[in-house]
């Protein structure tokens, strides 16, 4: 009897369901589409959004039976083929357009920004077609990006609202680790990264030399990075056919998240995203989905030994957080209020945490 209720406790705990959590976020990408994309299309103040067409195309395990992201990929299909037809490719390397009649949205940093997010929805939304229906699509996407890639290897960031953690100073690392991730883990990433383009600058570059220097880039800058973008780049290199991250680098973030568990929670549960930004948290957030599910994501394989029970009632404690309606809310870093569209990206590492 001991074994039995032993055994029908793991399993219990093994099994989540996550259909309510993605006909949630189908439902907000909806709601989303119909504000920000339907209504404001025309006037070309529509925005493809990192916090809900993103993540919804991230986890969702049928893309091409949602009505939402049908609608989704049809606006940015629009707008690669603008961009193409009418040649938006001012210099990157400054900040100025050479056309001074195109509005803010049209702007360098704008165009690279929405490329990289767009670029990421279509390799997600294309990874489960076998036979790669979009492919041309996601090509002229990507040789539109990469034609705009920085000495660096980086990219200009829409950072015009100083909102973390994505439109920030800090988002173009955060949204770089999403084009590695989708990249590397698409069953045809080795034909991607054969794609060649041209660049801005007149030279001819391969999508390959484009991937390496973003990598270059992402070891570089990680020791600069708060822990939020660490994990994320862990995460990105976890798929990546070829490390980029240095050994000593990843164990320091993984003891620095081991201590911060330590610290805040007495074994109860997980993280918060305030620590993971060095910012001082409310009192009423100890912990939070956001945080915790993007540690076990990022950490759950790489520390399952070193950190074996703080990851194990992270998710025991994420598990019981799921609403009614499948979303896992959580805070926004700027308000320091629970955010709608915060929780739209809680829900989707939620759920690829707890699957």
């Amino acid at each position: 009897m001991k074994f039995f209720f032993l055994f029908f406790t793991l399993t219990c705990f093994s099994q989540f369901n996550s259909k309510k959590s993605i006909k949630y976020l189908e439902s907000e990408n909806n709601k989303w589409n119909q504000d920000h994309l339907n209504a404001k299309a025309d006037s070309g103040d529509a925005c493809i959004s990192c916090h809900t067409s993103l993540p919804t195309a991230l986890i969702h395990p049928t893309p091409k039976k949602s009505k939402s992201l049908a609608k989704t990929k049809k606006y940015i299909s629009t707008r690669i083929h603008n961009f193409k037809r009418y040649g938006f490719l001012d210099n990157p390397e400054t900040k100025e357009h050479k056309n001074s009649n195109q509005p803010w949205y049209e702007a360098t940093p704008s165009f690279s920004n929405e490329l990289i997010i767009s670029s990421v929805i279509l390799l997600h939304l294309s990874k489960k077609d076998q036979n790669f229906s979009d492919k041309q699509l996601v090509y002229d996407g990507l040789k539109l990006l990469f034609s705009r890639q920085l000495d660096s290897g980086s990219f200009n960031w829409l950072d015009y609202f100083d909102l973390e953690p994505f439109e920030s100073k800090h988002g173009v690392y955060w949204g770089l680790t999403h084009l590695i991730h989708a990249i590397e883990s698409h069953p045809k990433a080795s034909s991607i990264k054969r794609i060649k383009t041209k660049h801005v600058k007149g030279h001819s570059l391969s999508i390959n030399t484009g991937i390496k220097k973003i990598k270059t880039y992402l070891s570089k800058k990680f020791k600069s990075q708060p822990l939020h973008n660490k994990l994320m780049a862990i995460w990105a290199e976890n798929v990546a056919s070829q490390k980029f991250l240095k050994d000593n680098e990843i164990l320091k973030t993984i003891k620095e998240v081991k201590k911060l568990y330590r610290e805040k929670n007495s074994n109860q549960g997980g993280w918060n995203i305030f620590d993971f930004f060095k910012r001082t948290s409310p009192d009423k957030i100890n912990i939070d989905t956001y945080a915790t599910c993007l540690t076990i994501i990022s950490l759950g394989q790489l520390a399952s030994e070193v950190m074996s029970s703080e990851l194990k009632n992270a998710k025991k404690w994420a598990l019981k957080q799921m609403k009614k309606n499948g979303a896992f809310e959580t805070y926004s870093l700027n308000t320091e209020e629970k955010s709608v569209y915060m929780s739209h990206v809680a829900t989707s590492l939620c759920i690829e945490a707890l699957q």
